[in-house]
């Protein structure tokens, strides 16, 4: 009886010891981004589907070589589900109602569809799997806060850099009338009135204007970030609790800068009806001087193509953030991913295929998995000159980078794309600092739930947007703006304070 009894713990432990080389991150190993399967021949080859938001007119192929790549790597078959984004949001609604989920789906944020999906039970709480993998359990606490809901997190994030919008400003402009970065709102405004009227780009007509603002005033937000007001988020009142950005102390100092640089024609006349896109074209092609909604990604090499080819000159830097009047200095911070994955709480049958998924998203944050992802495979998807990566047409047409879901956290090189130029690199390395200087702060309110701000929220915010423009272009005098935030407060607005408070109360007990 002893001999069998050591015999078998024998088996057990050599068969421990296989298992344990096959689990932990899920990565395998890849030299100069080659794909090489470690996979054991007894682990079992799961079939994923993932759906993911596309960018961009075309999808990507899904019988390529990237994808290839990638069932190599991860011993998978895997089905990949692009779906436009102007579509997507409704597609995931169709499919979470279908109750025939991949396994797999993007969510972009904690919408009140999310928190109705899982107060149903739709989702698979993944909480205690987390600890289980190097790169997930590195993600910093506070955005795993976010993403807990009743003490479940449902998501893993799709990563992004914390550093947020900041203000760029034509540097060659600047230059050539003479005036130095700005560094307070008063410095700020006398700079938009020099870009207006002094002929910055020297061709003899008055046809720029200081400011590229749009309707929606999101391109506000780099421009009031040391007032921290003007914001659809909710931010630290000072007493313990979270406030709307539009009921910040600074808030209506913050209206009547707008209003006289509106007066003044230091903004386009017809702001209110452009979109984001418009007022970034008119600071591209030299209409306007400073654009307030650009991150370190909005450096990429096709707005500085673009943008070099109206005026070879065209020089651009980010603007470090403001002294406001009342000595504060600083940006709003992003939540420090953009998207999370959910599993159909079904998976929840499937115990190694939940630690297979969650395996491969581990490895695309590891080092080794992200540059896998962004390059496939050398002499197929990519190049290598002295250590240069050079992406091939079939690694941009087809690469592993296609069907990536998430990355490496945004630090050092990782926030750098395959085709940036030396010049974007610089301006990326630039935006990334400047937009962390100062005393940056977060949006509180991501991952909160509020049922009036479901219910009513969109419609409340479009009132004080309307009412705020209304100000803005004379149509309403300043001091209605206490009267707008009374009347948003009586339509609801008072409840979803209360109630966005409870919730914030909740999530740090």
């Amino acid at each position: 009886m002893k001999k069998m009894m050591a015999l078998l713990l024998a088996c057990t432990m050599a068969i421990g010891l296989l298992s344990a080389c096959g689990s932990g991150s899920g990565s395998t190993e890849s030299q100069g981004g080659n794909s090489k399967d470690t996979s054991t021949p007894s682990e079992k080859k799961y079939s994923v589907s993932a759906m993911n938001i596309l960018y961009g007119a075309a999808p990507p192929t899904t019988n390529s070589s990237g994808i290839k790549a990638i069932e190599e790597r991860y011993n998978i078959e895997y089905k990949y589900i692009p779906v436009a984004a102007g579509d997507f949001n409704n597609k995931v609604g169709v499919t979470v109602a279908s109750g025939d989920m991949p396994d797999l789906m993007l969510l972009e944020d904690t919408s009140p569809s999310y928190f109705n999906w899982v107060q149903n039970g739709m989702f698979l709480p993944l909480e205690d799997y987390i600890k289980d993998y190097p790169n997930l359990s590195k993600i910093p606490q506070s955005v795993w806060d976010t993403l807990t809901t009743d003490g479940h997190i449902y998501g893993i994030p799709r990563l992004r850099g914390i550093p947020f919008h900041a203000m760029a400003i034509r540097q060659d402009w600047l230059d050539k009338l003479g005036l130095s970065m700005p560094t307070t709102y008063d410095e700020l405004y006398e700079v938009m009135k020099a870009f207006s009227n002094n002929d910055p780009d020297g061709n003899g007509k008055k046809d720029t204007y200081g400011y590229a603002l749009d309707g929606d005033f999101s391109g506000a937000n780099g421009l009031f970030g040391s007032n921290r007001a003007l914001r659809t988020g909710w931010y630290d009142d000072g007493n313990g609790g979270i406030q709307h950005g539009y009921l910040m102390p600074n808030a209506k100092a913050s209206v009547e800068f707008m209003a006289k640089a509106y007066q003044d024609g230091l903004v386009s006349s017809d702001y209110t009806i452009k979109k984001g896109a418009q007022a970034e074209e008119d600071f591209l092609t030299g209409k306007a001087g400073i654009i307030g909604n650009w991150a370190y990604t909005a450096y990429t090499t096709a707005r500085m193509d673009k943008a070099l080819s109206v005026n070879p000159n065209f020089k651009v830097a980010p603007v470090p953030p403001l002294t406001a009047a009342d000595g504060y200095k600083g940006n709003g911070t992003a939540a420090g991913y953009y998207g999370f994955f959910v599993m159909p709480v079904t998976l929840g049958k499937e115990e190694d295929k939940v630690r297979k998924l969650l395996s491969i998203l581990d490895d695309m944050m590891s080092e080794e998995g992200a540059t896998f992802m962004q390059w496939g495979i050398e002499g197929e998807h990519h190049t290598n000159d002295n250590g240069t990566k050079v992406l091939t047409d079939k690694g941009a047409a087809e690469g592993p980078g296609k069907y990536m879901l998430t990355n490496h956290a945004a630090e050092g090189e990782w926030i750098f794309s395959p085709d940036d130029t030396e010049l974007t690199k610089s301006l990326k390395e630039q935006s990334f600092k400047v937009a962390m200087e100062g005393e940056p702060y977060a949006d509180l309110s991501v991952g909160l739930y509020s049922p009036t701000n479901a219910e009513k929220g969109k419609e409340l915010g479009q009132y004080l947007l309307d009412e705020t423009n209304k100000i803005v272009t004379g149509q309403r005098p300043l001091d209605d703006y206490d009267k707008i935030i009374q009347e948003w407060k009586d339509r609801g607005g008072e409840q979803i304070i209360q109630e966005m408070n409870e919730a914030y109360k909740k999530r740090a007990e």
